[in-house]
C-alpha cells in the first residue's frame, strides 16, 4: 500500500448492516421454516435443523464477505468484529419475541464466528486474486507491469 494511501475500514454502519443483513436472512429462513413444518407436517425435522444450520453459516458468511470486501487489511478482526454484532443483534431480537435457550445461544455463536471467519477467508482471498492497480505500483519499482513490458520487447 502506498503511504499516500489511507487504510480502509469498515465504520460503525457498515457493521451494523451486515449484522442487519444476517439476522433479516436467519429471520427469513426461520419463518419459512415453520410454514414448511405447518404445511408439511410429515417433513423429516432433521434436514430441517441441518439446513438450518447451514442458513445459519451462509448467511454470516455472505455478510461478512461483503463488509470485509470494505478492508484494506485486517479481515479477520473485521469478521470477528461482524459476528459479535451479529450476535448482539441476533440476542435482542430473540428476547423480544420468544425466551432463548443456551442451546441456541451456543449454536448462534458457533455458527456466526464459523460464517463470519469464512467470509473473511474469501474476501481476503478476493482480495488477494486481484490484480493491482497501476497507482499501487510505486514509479521506481523495479517489478512494475510498465519495466517488465519494457524488458521483453
Amino acid at each position: 500500500m502506498n503511504a499516500g494511501k489511507e487504510a480502509l475500514k469498515p465504520n460503525l454502519f457498515d457493521y451494523l448492516a451486515g449484522a442487519l443483513l444476517t439476522n433479516g436472512i436467519i429471520w427469513t429462513w426461520t419463518m419459512a421454516m415453520n410454514y414448511l413444518v405447518s404445511a408439511v407436517p410429515s417433513f423429516n425435522l432433521d434436514i430441517l435443523v441441518a439446513v438450518t444450520f447451514l442458513v445459519f453459516i451462509v448467511g454470516s458468511a455472505v455478510t461478512s464477505f461483503l463488509v470485509c470486501r470494505r478492508a484494506s487489511s485486517g479481515h479477520l478482526n473485521v469478521g470477528l468484529k461482524l459476528a459479535i454484532v451479529d450476535f448482539v443483534f441476533s440476542i435482542t431480537f430473540m428476547l423480544s419475541m420468544v425466551d432463548p435457550s443456551v442451546g441456541l445461544l451456543v449454536t448462534l455463536l458457533i455458527c456466526f464466528f464459523s460464517g463470519s471467519f469464512l467470509g473473511a477467508y474469501l474476501a481476503l482471498k478476493s482480495k488477494l486474486r486481484r490484480p493491482l492497480e497501476k497507482d499501487e505500483y510505486s514509479k521506481g519499482d523495479e517489478d512494475s507491469p510498465q519495466d517488465l513490458d519494457e524488458n521483453v520487447s
